[in-house]
């Protein structure tokens, strides 16, 4: 049997029990391969959403307590890599997917032998903000064979983080979307957190933390009076429980701004995204954030910060309005421009469920990550650059 005749084994190794967008975009990608040549599996500490998720997309679900290893806890650590050397002795991946620095580690501390290694690396940022992990990637050079990003900009901050260029793989992240939303779906989902859908919405949706700037939105907002006729919904919280005193500021101060509903986290959060008539993103580093890609699906248009890869997300201001990270006027200017031309909101939205449909789609994702893998099992380390480009 040759190699294009039988089935490839990939395990993906996570450090958290949580769903971020790394972990979104990897249910995304191993619940439908691009074909049935792949078998795909994922080892990451238990009881958590990544457990459910997985079990719920028919995914086989190793639990694994990578989340134990850390310097500190020699009896957690030799515990966690025990059990790691087990689910790969176990599953005898022809390729491992290891998201986080704690995965890449544990692969590592098992020794120079064993499947090829890929770094799946969702978070990476800009290469002036490049990040302590970031700069630790350079050290695992000798070990992982290929490196994957979501956007040219990850890309170029792991190169300045010292990754060397051959080794880097962009590929757009995997996301299941809701899609257009009816007339009626629409108004199910904001009847359901108590909004009248009459109205204009303009929403945030993500993680409560200091990155994602709701912070920089609630300053836009105390600016001007937001119009009788809009409600500003934010959707989100801590998952990682990383922001607990940021994420109690943002929320006091969310609940004394007013037109501002809070929802906490909602499973039906992509449903809730496709329903806004304008997603705002105000974060101060981001590589992909995936709510937009849930935004341009459904054709909301966006308003965001100009940094990391949103710019490619969105074509510049093709699908929605760019402006300084930071910056709540330019934020609150973006965001009254697009309150005040619906019409303008229209032809950014459509532009963006085309850009969206032509270059970010669930189906590119997956066969830009599986083509990633593959390439990493025949050894060809000169991996091609395709996938997101503005």
């Amino acid at each position: 049997m040759t190699v294009e005749d039988r089935a490839f084994r990939v395990l993906a190794l996570d450090h958290t029990p949580h769903v971020g967008g790394a972990e979104a975009a990897l249910l995304a990608a191993f619940a439908a391969p691009v074909d049935r040549s792949w078998r795909c599996a994922i080892a990451a500490p238990g009881g958590g959403a990544l457990e459910r998720g997985a079990r719920a997309r028919g995914i086989p679900f190793r639990p694994t307590p990578i989340d134990r290893l850390g310097l500190l806890r020699p009896l957690g650590s030799r515990m966690a890599l025990d059990a790691v050397a087990r689910v790969i002795d176990e599953a005898r991946p022809d390729v491992i997917l290891a998201n986080g620095v704690r995965s890449l580690k544990a692969c590592l501390a098992l020794g120079p032998s064993g499947p090829p290694l890929v770094a799946f690396v969702h978070d990476v940022i800009e290469p002036r903000t490049a990040s302590r992990a970031m700069r630790a990637f350079g050290l695992f050079q000798w070990r992982v064979r290929a490196f994957v990003v979501p956007a040219e900009a990850a890309a170029a901050a792991l190169a300045a983080a010292g990754i060397e260029a051959q080794r880097i793989r962009v590929a757009p992240p995997a996301v299941e979307t809701a899609g257009p939303l009816s007339v009626e779906a629409r108004a199910a989902a904001l009847c359901a957190v108590g909004i009248d859908p009459e109205r204009t919405v303009v929403g945030f949706v993500g993680q409560i933390e200091p990155r994602k700037g709701v912070d920089v939105l609630l300053e836009a907002l105390a600016l001007r009076s937001v119009p009788a006729d809009v409600e500003v919904l934010v959707v989100g919280d801590d998952p990682f429980g990383e922001h607990h005193v940021n994420r109690g500021r943002i929320l006091d101060r969310a609940r004394m701004t007013p037109a501002v509903r809070i929802t906490g986290w909602r499973h039906d959060a992509a449903t809730l995204a496709a329903a806004l008539d304008v997603l705002v993103c105000p974060s101060r580093g981001d590589a992909c954030p995936l709510v937009i890609l849930e935004a341009m699906a459904a054709g909301v248009p966006v308003v965001a910060s100009r940094v990391g890869g949103i710019p490619e997300q969105l074509g510049r201001d093709e699908a929605g309005w760019l402006v300084p990270a930071g910056d709540a006027a330019a934020l609150r200017d973006a965001i009254d421009a697009a309150l005040r031309e619906p019409r303008e909101r229209h032809i950014r939205g459509e532009a963006g469920r085309a850009r969206h449909a032509e270059r970010f789609s669930v189906a590119r994702a997956r066969a830009a990550l599986f083509d990633a893998l593959h390439a990493a099992i025949e050894g060809d380390v000169g991996l091609s650059r395709e996938g997101a480009r503005p």
